[in-house]
């Protein structure tokens, strides 16, 4: 799990050893913040298992989740790096394992280890590529492409995943930005061309090159219609 986004895949052993060593395991019981917007800067978290949720408190309470990171990533690079304020609101899901790295830490591995600040602008910029990706999803105009974009993405963000998406499709809906109605046509079509499969608070993605392919407007119709 310390290196599912990639961040560490040119590290050295002793390196990874001892960030392993230097991180607290910490699990959920229960939903709750760990940290808000607005909140001083702190450390690093990676999800062993579960699920992180990000929202946006300037979207407004009931359409604020942008986007869910599950097993294998890490957040919070930009505060704990720039020493900035959280600019987001993270909500740890009920059993969640995690490991956190402390400010405090990552400054002391930074100074024993030079090649740490590499490793934490490769975790940086995976970050920045999922927000880009956001930031296009939300362009797309056509709800199957924009569905099937989010859904690439949030597969991307949870690489323990495997493709099994622990979402509602109301909290899709919320992460797409279209109404439930509309989310769930898109979900329904994507399924009868079996590029995914609907289950109780799961979406399982089963063909991605087919929902790369909607995501950049492929017409649907065809595929309907031989389904």
């Amino acid at each position: 799990m310390l290196d599912g986004m990639g961040w560490l895949s040119q590290a050295s052993l002793e390196l990874r050893n001892e960030i392993a060593r230097r991180c607290d395991r910490i699990t959920a019981a229960e939903v709750h913040s760990i940290y808000r917007a607005g909140d001083p800067a702190g450390g690093i978290f990676g999800i062993v298992s579960g699920r992180l949720d990000m929202h946006l408190p300037l979207w407004g309470s009931d359409r604020a989740l942008a986007h869910v990171v599950g097993p294998g990533w890490w957040i919070g690079d930009l505060a704990a790096v720039t020493g900035e304020p959280r600019r987001f609101d993270i909500l740890v899901q009920r059993d969640t394992r995690l490991l956190r790295l402390s400010r405090a830490e990552i400054t002391r591995l930074c100074d024993k280890y030079p090649e740490m600040h590499q490793h934490l602008l490769l975790m940086a910029m995976a970050n920045m590529r999922l927000l880009i990706d956001a930031a296009e999803a939300l362009g797309l105009s056509q709800p199957v492409s924009r569905v099937s974009a989010c859904l690439l993405r949030i597969d991307r963000g949870g690489p323990g995943w495997h493709g099994r998406l622990e979402l509602t499709q109301g909290e899709l809906a919320s992460i797409a930005k279209l109404s439930r109605r509309r989310t769930n046509a898109a979900l329904h079509e994507l399924e009868t061309i079996a590029a995914l499969r609907l289950g109780y608070g799961k979406i399982e993605i089963l063909d991605r090159p087919r929902l790369q392919a909607l995501m950049y407007g492929d017409d649907l119709t065809p595929l309907i219609a031989t389904s």
